[in-house]
């Protein structure tokens, strides 16, 4: 929306070029703007993406460690929020996805090593961003019946009821089992 745009444009290429670090050039070519090295300059949904593999490719601690700082990146909110272009929304929602799946993962891993309260509650937070997802609701309801005990497995139970009946279905039969067998103390919350 500038007046002169050229000129505000090559004060942008200027001001970036004073900001990258040593080594990093930016090179113009044919109209268009380029790192290099070309993996100099990484975006957070880049590096969140990255985390994330590594995590799949670890266990215990460690891996705990990686999902959150995955889930500290996520944090910092959505994807290019202010775009509203057709690839930036389905990167959103691409990412949005990934980071739900990252916050069951962190709720399983935690319940698995013992901390039950933090894992209800990023279990909650996967089942905020994904309320139809029924794998959600379970780790939740092994996670608060750890964390409460046996009764504490009926309040997600009804949410999740209450969210399918939001589209017309009703909890499987695997959901049902397992608030059966929390209450009756069969299973083990882990």
């Amino acid at each position: 929306g500038s007046i002169d745009s050229a000129n505000s444009l090559r004060q942008l290429v200027h001001r970036l070029r004073r900001a990258l670090p040593a080594g990093v050039t930016l090179e113009s070519e044919d109209g268009r703007l380029s790192w290099r090295p070309a993996d100099a300059v990484v975006a957070e949904d880049g590096a969140l993406e990255a985390l994330l593999a590594r995590a799949r490719r670890e266990v215990g601690d460690a891996r705990l460690a990686t999902i959150e700082a995955a889930l500290g990146l996520a944090s910092h909110g959505p994807y290019l929020p202010g775009a509203d272009g057709e690839a930036a929304g389905e990167r959103r929602a691409l990412l949005s996805g990934r980071v739900a799946e990252a916050l069951r993962e962190h709720a399983a891993a935690l319940l698995a090593a013992g901390r039950a309260a933090r894992a209800a509650a990023s279990a909650r937070e996967a089942v905020a961003a994904e309320p139809y997802r029924e794998d959600g609701w379970r780790l939740l309801m092994r996670a608060r019946a750890a964390a409460e005990g046996p009764a504490a497995a009926v309040e997600p139970f009804l949410e999740c009821r209450e969210a399918l009946a939001e589209l017309g279905l009703q909890p499987s039969g695997e959901t049902v089992a397992l608030l059966d067998r929390l209450r009756d103390g069969t299973a083990t919350a882990r």
